[in-house]
């Protein structure tokens, strides 16, 4: 009599194990694709994911470093321009001598940029 009334219990237990691997299965797919999605996305998605491309700072346009979090199209225009008049960067920190990035600021990207 008592192995009836379990059973209920253990179809239910059943069912509630079923739908969590659905749901962990299906969020396991959705980070696979989202993760081909930034690597093939190139530029476009290099910040925002966990998983983040570096820009190259020589080579970089102003739509490229606004996607670098807390550059705006002032602060990019500036680096642009910076580049522009200087020539080329020779190592990242020199973004520091450009007007609008600040040692926070430059701490908060350095390790999203490069300079080739």
């Amino acid at each position: 009599m008592k192995n009836r009334k379990m059973v209920p219990f253990f179809f239910a237990l059943a069912l509630l194990i079923s739908c969590t691997l659905t749901l962990s299965a299906t969020a396991a797919s959705e980070e696979g694709k989202a993760k081909v999605s930034q690597s093939q996305a190139g530029t476009e998605s290099m910040i925002q994911g966990s998983e983040a491309v570096k820009i190259n700072i020589n080579t970089a346009t102003v739509e490229d470093l606004q996607k670098l979090k807390g550059i705006g199209p002032k602060t990019a225009e500036e680096i642009v321009s910076y580049r522009q008049v200087n020539g080329p960067f020779s190592q990242i920190d020199e973004l520091m001598h450009v007007k609008g990035v600040g040692p926070k600021k430059y701490e908060n990207i350095s390790h999203l940029v490069f300079a080739e």
